[in-house]
C-alpha cells in the first residue's frame, strides 16, 4: 500500500483492516479444509476432528462481528471483494500454467 502512494491517506487503516480480515478468512478456509480431510479418517478421536471446525467457527464469527461494528464496512467489504477476485484470478492463472497431474 505504501508503494502505491497510500501513505497518509484516510483510507489506509480501512485497507489494512480489510487485508487482515481477508487473511483471517483464508485461515478459516484452511481450518475447514483440515476438518474435511480429517473427516475421511474415521479412526481419529472426535475431539481431534472437531478442533479445526471450532477454529473456523471462531474465526468466522470474529470477522463477521468485526465487519458488523465497523463504520466503514462498505469500504472494507469492497476491498475484501477485490482481494478475493485477485486471488481467484491469480489461482486460475497458476492452475492454467501448472495443470494438475
Amino acid at each position: 500500500m505504501m508503494a502505491l502512494g497510500y501513505a497518509g491517506e484516510t483510507i489506509t487503516p480501512e485497507l489494512t483492516k480489510a487485508g487482515l480480515m481477508f487473511w483471517l478468512l483464508l485461515h478459516l478456509a484452511v481450518h475447514t479444509a483440515a476438518h474435511r480431510l480429517q473427516q475421511r479418517e474415521a479412526h481419529e478421536a472426535l475431539r481431534g476432528r472437531a478442533l479445526p471446525m471450532i477454529g473456523a467457527l471462531l474465526l468466522g464469527l470474529y470477522v463477521v462481528g468485526w465487519i458488523g461494528v465497523d463504520p466503514m464496512r462498505g469500504t472494507v467489504l469492497s476491498a475484501m471483494l477485490a482481494m478475493g477476485v485477485g486471488v481467484a484470478i491469480l489461482s486460475a492463472i497458476w492452475l492454467w500454467l501448472r495443470p494438475l497431474p
